[in-house]
């Protein structure tokens, strides 16, 4: 099978699993499906989230999940609030994903 030709114009989204977690039960995976951005977009977007809630930011990360709720603000702050880590695993994830630089074996 040959490898997809590589392409200078990334798809617009993508999808991300984000370790989720649980107090006492260690960590779930959810899958995020992510807005891709350049580098001049995401460092913009490092600007605009000082001044945003969590939900806030997670809802400019993502456009959807696989999570068993639809997606939308009031879920996304239902998430956050009900477990205090995942805005911070989620953008940390998705910060990671988009400068992810080969790791050495």
């Amino acid at each position: 099978m040959s490898k997809p030709k590589f392409t200078l114009d990334p798809k617009p989204t993508f999808d991300l699993k984000v370790p989720v977690p649980v107090p006492g039960e260690g960590f779930t995976e959810i899958t995020l499906t992510c807005r891709y951005r350049n580098r001049t977009q995401f460092e913009q977007f490092l600007d605009e989230i000082k001044e945003k809630t969590n939900s806030e930011i997670v809802m400019l990360v993502a456009t959807g999940w696989n999570v068993d709720a639809e997606f939308n603000e009031g879920n996304v702050e239902k998430l956050v609030e009900n477990y205090m880590g995942s805005a911070s695993s989620i953008v940390g994830a998705y910060a990671e994903e988009l400068m992810k630089v080969r790791e050495k074996n």
